[in-house]
């Protein structure tokens, strides 16, 4: 990808707009407030505006009205109880206790709610040492309150002249992620490519695009204009959106053996003009995606088609010169990356085609799905959940109790050095910007916060230290403000690096000359909430990902024997009613392949005393994984053909890997799974071998030239497609039965460590009785 179209890519992002709408919220009202002299008294109202917008996340809009609208209640009792209490300490900590537990608590009602809670105790840390109140409790809420209102009308002024900018903009994300995963895949066929990398960066690519597909299901399938209304625009959006689900699973289908593939083709030019045209396709995902968070129409950059008849004639060009009754099957393989090829190409023409908001298009649209059923679960408020998660078997309790000793910590350290800090305040609001559930997470923004702020501070103290013009000071507090708020929701790191600039430029406004002072507090206190949260992440109810790893596993084996079962069946019945359960099955188990991927590269970053004992077994399964998943997507390209495979053995097949998959959850002690499950399936027989047969046939006719081949790029030969069908079935079972073995020695190192550790215990029990 080149700079330019980086620098487009983000110029037209949902973050560049996030910036800049933060930056206006803030700074018009700081204008006002300063023009009639009166900033310093009212500095509340900008905060209450600042923290506020924070709280929004993207989604259905009256979920974020709702979400506004707490958040403004919020703020103000908040304020108000801080106002009155923060003389008295005792107070303040019996505060910090309640506040900690509950607003960390309510994140069990999704990622608003959980930030809507962090935001506010950012509110109570900023006046936790009464200098922000200035003795006026009630005005200081008021004010507060104010400020978030305006954030909140500035919201309904956008969201009514713009209704479709936000969707646009994650949409856009959507296909450029879509683009970074096809080029990722282009790498395999290069000469000597590193699979467990290639493999690594595929799963971190998945767990991007399941966000922005999870952000997008939520606002096109729970919102009442995406699904009903008419307009041209909200039904391309979906007709867009749907699109780029089926383009994802067309290129995840394309999965190969690509071990083989190297062994049979690596020294051949055809895998390089494979590879090159999988990056052509992949920077015209990109400039979709540009375009689409541009708001304008999508145009070609190649001539899709003479580039992809390029790859066929090299194809045809191989095959009639190296193709031999020996090897005619390996060419096989490469007429079916053709094909994959082909339906990749058809996809994104489609694409193209609607970013030009052609009515006659979106009348099309009817995908005959029933939303409610593919949108994100989002939990409805009810004190039970709550009530549920008061038990340390919570991982939202725990992270709860996690926060709120970090906090008081971190309170009781303000008071001991407040006479030697001017802003102890910033100890509490660093615990809470670094403090996350999982500890991985908490280990990479601890080093985040330090490197940023260390380094924007060394900045800022340079510029403070060289330039007295006021103006060009301006100028730096808005262009860094405005980054900060741009990178703040996917470049940590350089987000607080300008963060920590607009604060310096901010205080010196209300401060001149006094930067020294600044710097060191900023540095002294951000480094003791690192501190504070490294050592209660680690020591005080810490969770694991260890521990979490055997659920997604279960999870994971679960929702691919689903998806492998309904496949199946639609390979065999042809059943039409089958598409909406089939779609359904599939959105779970990428979700669910996902979710063990992020599990398993945040399990990488904790303590190498708290990482799984067979972290080697844990990462072949996952590899391994991401492969069975990918065939049985490939599998279901073929289900959803009209055609009949009645040659392919399928339904012994589905019975084996059935066996196999209920298998791993009696292993895995999946409650409800015993081998009562497996009496429809265990009835099969050996799957037959007519496909063999055919092959056999097919290797006589080349050998005696009876044979012939077609040379269309779009016509593949029924034996091919059986081929590939069979081949994908036992590869499929191939893996499970892998599964199976890896499984058995995981939960054997496991017990096998647990008895050795019930062992040392007694023995300790027994030495201290004598």
């Amino acid at each position: 990808m080149t700079t330019i179209t980086d620098l487009k890519k983000f110029m037209t992002s949902q973050y560049i707009y996030y910036g800049i709408r933060m930056t206006f919220s803030v700074v018009l009202p700081c204008i006002i407030l300063a023009y009639f002299g009166m900033l310093k008294e009212y500095f509340a109202f900008p905060l209450g505006t600042l923290m506020a917008i924070n709280v929004d996340q993207p989604g259905p809009f009256v979920r974020r009205r709702n979400t506004f609208i707490l958040t403004i209640l919020s703020f103000f009792f908040i304020s108000l109880i801080i106002g009155f209490s923060y003389p008295y300490p005792i107070l303040v900590v019996a505060e910090i206790i309640i506040f900690g537990m509950f607003f960390s608590l309510i994140g069990v009602y999704g990622t608003r709610l959980a930030s809507l809670g962090s935001l506010s105790l950012v509110v109570f840390a900023i006046l936790s040492d009464g200098h922000f109140a200035g003795g006026k409790p009630v005005e200081t809420a008021i004010i507060i309150a104010l400020g978030a209102s305006w954030s909140f009308l500035l919201f309904l002024i956008m969201t009514k002249i713009s209704p479709y900018l936000l969707i646009k903009q994650i949409l856009g994300e959507n296909f450029i992620e879509l683009g970074n995963y096809l080029k990722i895949k282009s790498k395999f066929y290069l000469d000597h490519p590193n699979f467990d990398t290639l493999y690594q960066n595929l799963m971190t690519s998945q767990i991007h695009l399941k966000k922005h597909q999870e952000n997008l299901r939520e606002i096109l399938f729970t919102t009442r204009r995406f699904i009903n209304e008419s307009t041209t625009t909200s039904r391309i959006i979906m007709l867009m959106f749907l699109k780029s689900i089926d383009l994802f699973e067309q290129i995840f289908t394309s999965q190969q053996n690509y071990k083989t593939l190297q062994e049979k083709f690596g020294q051949k030019k055809i895998l390089l003009n494979f590879h090159k045209y999988i990056l052509i396709l992949s920077e015209e995902v990109l400039n979709i995606g540009i375009a689409v968070q541009s708001n304008q129409k999508a145009y070609p950059i190649y001539n899709l088609d003479r580039e992809l008849m390029s790859c066929h004639k090299a194809y045809f060009k191989l095959r009639n010169k190296e193709m031999s009754h020996e090897n005619f099957q390996d060419f096989m393989m490469l007429r079916q990356i053709l094909m994959n090829f082909t339906e990749i190409t058809k996809k994104i023409k489609t694409i193209y085609r609607a970013s030009s908001y052609d009515p006659k298009l979106a009348k099309s649209l009817s995908s005959g799905l029933d939303y409610e059923r593919f949108a994100p679960k989002v939990e409805k408020f009810n004190f039970k959940l709550l009530r549920l998660n008061m038990s340390l078997k919570s991982l939202h309790f725990r992270h709860a109790v996690r926060i709120t000793t970090a906090l008081v910590m971190g309170y009781v350290v303000s008071l001991l050095i407040f006479e030697h800090l001017g802003h102890s305040y910033w100890i509490l609001i660093a615990i809470l910007a670094i403090q996350k559930p999982a500890f991985s997470n908490t280990k990479e923004r601890n080093l985040m916060r330090l490197g940023g702020t260390f380094a924007g501070a060394v900045v800022s103290f340079a510029i403070l230290y060289y330039i007295q013009d006021s103006n060009i000071l301006l100028a730096i507090l808005l262009v860094s403000m405005t980054l900060c708020y741009a990178f703040i929701k996917n470049k940590y790191a350089i987000a607080v690096f300008f963060m920590t600039m607009y604060v310096f430029m901010s205080f010196n406004i209300f401060s001149p000359g006094k930067f020294q002072d600044l710097f060191k507090d900023r540095v002294l206190d951000t480094l003791i909430g690192s501190a504070i949260s490294l050592v209660v992440s680690y020591f005080v109810l810490p969770v694991w990902e260890r521990t979490q790893n055997k659920n997604h596993l279960a999870q994971m084996i679960k929702k691919n024997k689903e998806y492998f079962y309904v496949v199946c069946q639609m390979l065999m019945d042809k059943d039409e009613d089958k598409i909406q359960v089939f779609k359904e099955k599939r959105k779970d188990a990428i979700i669910a392949l996902a979710n063990l991927s992020d599990n398993f590269q945040k399990m990488i970053s904790d303590p190498k005393a708290q990482q799984h004992l067979a972290m080697r077994r844990v990462h072949q399964f996952v590899n391994t994984t991401q492969l069975l998943t990918a065939y049985i997507a490939s599998l279901s390209m073929y289900a959803q053909k009209r055609e009949n495979y009645t040659e392919v053995d399928i339904e012994n097949w589905m019975k084996k890997i059935m066996c196999n998959f209920i298998e791993m959850q009696i292993l895995l002690e999946e409650e409800g799974v015993t081998e009562k499950d497996k009496s429809p399936f265990i009835d099969y027989k050996e799957p037959s071998d007519k496909i063999e047969t055919l092959l056999q046939k097919r290797k006589r006719e080349i050998l005696e030239k009876e044979a012939s081949f077609s040379t269309h790029p779009d016509q593949i030969s029924k034996l091919s497609q059986l081929k590939s069908i069979n081949e994908l079935l036992v590869l499929i079972n191939n893996l499970t039965e892998g599964h199976l073995k890896i499984l058995h020695k995981l939960l054997s190192q496991e017990n096998h460590s647990d008895t050795s550790a019930k062992i040392k215990l007694s023995n300790l029990f027994k030495f201290a009785e004598k």
